[in-house]
């Protein structure tokens, strides 16, 4: 399981109880959705609590449970959809094409959120 996390700004934010500062990325990976959760979903609200932007990559087929576990923790989803602030993206849209890694998918796509970021 993988997820993303970009941003531009000199906010720190928690993850996992250490506190990050400065321009960061965070690749994860999980042993369960549950687990993936539980990390996960105060990093997101923090960092859309900082009004930073929040891009996260997961299959399509998973993008209605993530919605219903955001909002389930106190996320406007359809709020911070619309406003752009968060980004759900399909991993096969962005870094997979015929369930195979495609490194220059991925490259494109995280470019351009960070090519975005400093707009």
């Amino acid at each position: 399981m993988f997820n993303y996390h970009i941003t531009m700004k000199n906010q720190s934010v928690t993850l996992c109880g250490e506190t990050l500062c400065g321009p960061r990325h965070i690749c994860a990976f999980f042993d369960s959705r549950e687990e993936q959760y539980e990390v996960l979903l105060p990093y997101f609200k923090e960092g859309l609590n900082n009004n930073e932007e929040v891009i996260t990559i997961w299959e399509s087929d998973m993008h209605s449970e993530l919605r219903s576990q955001f909002s389930n923790s106190g996320i406007a989803v359809n709020q911070t959809l619309a406003d752009g602030q968060l980004k759900i993206l399909a991993s096969e849209d962005t870094y997979t094409q015929d369930d195979v890694f495609v490194s220059e998918r991925m490259y494109n796509t995280l470019e351009q959120a960070l090519i975005a970021a400093q707009d």
